[in-house]
């Protein structure tokens, strides 16, 4: 979805993103989650992504919706995001070294006692 020689005027750093591309693959799959499954797993949602509208406005849905969602994000503030990770139902991970082992142990638990 990203490419140095990608002919789009979306860009992050050198990068050029294919918000198109990104649209036929990433909507389709959101909307599949949402009616399957009460845990949605999110990689990644970032400043490319967030050059699609769309894929704004789905994730706005899901964050507002009884699912369950783990998502990656980037420790800089982005407005989007970070009005997103405000939310009493929210709770932020910050994956470190002195953590990253154990995370997926902390991960399941948090799931399982949501379930």
């Amino acid at each position: 979805m990203a490419h140095i020689d990608f002919p789009t005027p979306y860009r992050v750093s050198r990068y050029k993103f294919d918000k198109e591309r990104f649209e036929r693959v990433a909507l389709p799959e959101l909307e599949r989650a949402k009616r399957r499954s009460g845990l949605i797993i999110i990689d990644e949602i970032g400043k490319m992504e967030l050059f699609s509208e769309r894929f704004r406005s789905e994730i706005r849905d899901l964050f507002a919706s009884d699912k369950t969602i783990i998502a990656t994000i980037p420790i800089s503030p982005i407005p989007f995001i970070s009005h997103l990770t405000k939310t009493p139902e929210t709770k932020v991970i910050e994956i470190t070294l002195s953590n990253r082992d154990r995370i997926l142990e902390d991960l399941i638990k948090s799931i399982k006692s949501l379930l």
